[in-house]
């Protein structure tokens, strides 16, 4: 299945199971300080109904990703660099390793992403301006001159702590997590190490 026939079957089943997002939107994606062998990819994010606190040890975030291609090629994976990154006051970056028990090479396990999140406690809308990863382009043998377009994905994930939880509201509501035919939670068993 190629890349356009999947998002085409992703985007029409969530259409049909009615799944609310929460506006993420990313803007103003550009490549700045260009150093010869480094650039930073600068962006803007915001995302509706951010939380972080409120009782609660667990909160929102942006799995952030960039893809890049040469001339009409296809996209690659961009791995940014482990440290250099630049947020705005209120936001903390922390990169997201292939193997996160395992501990950063470039080569062997390279940064995939970055989560992005809020720093504080607080709710509502989130946004961060002149978000800025540094992505060492020459490592793969790449000339800058050959990048023709770069892309900042992201998706909207929530920080879930280790151990026994429950999944589901026990409602009634449309799409919720149900166990056979009871509108009982899902009790999901604890993550392992």
């Amino acid at each position: 299945m190629n890349n356009t026939t999947f998002a085409s079957t992703v985007l029409a089943v969530a259409a049909t199971l009615g799944l609310r997002a929460n506006n993420i939107q990313v803007t103003n994606t550009t490549l700045v300080d260009n150093t010869g062998s480094t650039v930073k990819v600068q962006f803007d994010i915001s995302w509706e109904n951010s939380w972080r606190g409120g009782g609660v040890n667990n909160w929102d975030a942006a799995w952030v990703f960039v893809k890049y291609r040469q001339g009409q090629g296809t996209w690659q994976h961009v791995y940014v660099n482990s440290s250099g990154h630049s947020v705005p006051v209120g936001s903390l970056i922390e990169p997201g390793l292939l193997t996160p028990a395992a501990a950063h090479n470039a080569s062997t396990n390279p940064v995939v992403g970055v989560f992005l999140r809020r720093d504080a406690e607080g709710n509502g809308t989130f946004a961060a301006n002149g978000v800025q990863l540094v992505w060492d382009y020459s490592g793969p043998g790449i000339s800058f001159n050959d990048i023709s377009q770069v892309q900042v994905l992201a998706i909207e994930m929530v920080y879930v702590t280790e151990g026994a939880y429950m999944l589901g509201s026990a409602g009634t509501e449309d799409n919720h997590f149900k166990t056979g035919s009871t509108n009982a939670p899902t009790q999901l068993p604890p993550k392992v190490p």
